[in-house]
């Protein structure tokens, strides 16, 4: 049983939203962007009344179990407008080394690759894509065509965004007006140089603040989110390479391999003052929230098995007592499941399970305690398994 902060009802904490299946992305999408919505009204008005002086009383917080689950509430918030309601939600997204899945950091390295392959259509692709060039590319003007004439196409795109940026940059007197020209400036100029120029002129934070139309507070948390992780980037790299003798091609394997290997590098979240006047909305893991609290709590996967011992290497070893336990695990093409598991007698399948039912519920006692005001958790009807947090928390009869 969790104690309820102060007098009030169980009814008045915590809240069940009940959705049929959570395969429906769509439902549970809408559900989840409502849902933010009202909780941020409610912290917005004690605001506005003087009642939420301290930064945690300002705070919503999504809690998740995986990084794939707080990257897909990022995605919800960001496309909030196709939920419901008007403008997306800055959500900040805090699992503890998110700064090379952020987007400041896969935008740089598709504009590495396309200064790198210039005339590789689908690099120039990829970099119309992202927040340096924020107009919606039109994909019609593509078809039909072979590799020269979209290239000749997309670069047209780029030259236009480039020029109406050179308009009103800083670097105007400085930075070409073209794709190319830009491309030409690395054959006499260093790297980290055209590097800054260009990010300079296209200013990649207001394309990325652009995409949280609606408000202006959720726009500016965006832009100094996006602009802070940029300079951390730079600084990471400073750290890491000689700058003096940096090439495209460095930098591109330098963050290759920080992207695709998972390197877990903190993201700065947005500065205090960004949102110092208003609701914060974060995403984090239980694990990382452990000894926080938030006005407001909302947990949107509860639905996944917590008992069953999947194989977490390929050789798992326990000690008991002076005895030891033994479990390994390999592929097998001509096995039933594809694997085979060998295992001594010392290795108990159920008491494992068992310890981690235990372990579930302790991390499950510190999700719902980090809430202060409110609680909402989504069950789903088409989830029978009582060994999942829903599960626990319907058997509580929470």
């Amino acid at each position: 049983q969790v104690e309820l902060n102060g007098d009030r009802k169980k009814e008045e904490y915590f809240r069940v939203g009940e959705l049929e299946s959570p395969w429906d992305k769509e439902a549970l999408g809408k559900a989840l962007i409502q849902e933010i919505r009202a909780r941020c009204r409610e912290v917005g008005e004690r605001i506005a009344e003087g009642r939420a002086q301290r930064e945690e009383e300002r705070t919503v917080a999504i809690l998740v179990r995986t990084n794939l689950e707080a990257q897909e509430v990022y995605e919800y918030g960001k496309h909030a407008p196709k939920y419901g309601g008007s403008g997306s939600i800055f959500i900040e997204v805090d699992t503890g080394g998110d700064l090379f899945f952020s987007d400041p950091s896969i935008d740089l390295y598709k504009l590495v690759l396309a200064l790198k392959y210039p005339l590789n259509p689908d690099c120039v692709f990829n970099l119309s894509t992202t927040s340096y060039f924020p107009g919606r590319f039109d994909l019609g003007r593509l078809y039909g065509k072979n590799d020269h004439e979209k290239l000749e196409c997309l670069v047209e795109e780029l030259n236009d965004s480039i020029e109406a940026c050179c308009g009103h940059a800083r670097f105007a007197e400085e930075g070409p007006s073209s794709w190319m020209g830009w491309v030409e400036r690395l054959k006499y100029q260093p790297v980290l140089k055209v590097l800054r120029a260009f990010i300079g002129t296209m200013r990649p934070w207001d394309g990325f603040a652009a995409s949280y139309g609606g408000s202006r507070e959720e726009a500016d948390k965006a832009r100094m989110y996006y602009k802070r992780n940029l300079e951390l980037i730079f600084e990471k790299l400073a750290g890491s390479i000689n700058t003096d003798y940096l090439t495209l091609s460095t930098l591109e394997q330098y963050l290759k391999i920080k992207i695709t290997t998972g390197q877990e590098e903190k993201a700065r979240e947005a500065m205090a003052a960004a949102h110092s006047s208003g609701v914060r909305v974060i995403c984090s893991t239980v694990h990382k929230a452990k000894g926080l609290e938030f006005d407001t709590v909302i947990m949107p996967y509860g639905y996944r098995r917590i008992n069953n011992i999947s194989p977490s290497s390929e050789v798992e070893v326990i000690t008991d007592g002076g005895r030891v336990g033994y479990r390994v695990f390999y592929a097998d093409k001509e096995a039933a499941e594809g694997a085979v598991l060998l295992q001594n007698s010392y290795y108990d399948v159920r008491r494992e399970s068992m310890e981690r039912m235990r372990e579930e519920t302790r991390i499950l006692y510190v999700a719902m305690t980090r809430a202060m005001r409110n609680f909402t958790f989504f069950s789903y009807r088409s989830v029978t398994n009582p060994n999942t947090w829903q599960g626990m928390l319907e058997q509580g009869g929470t």
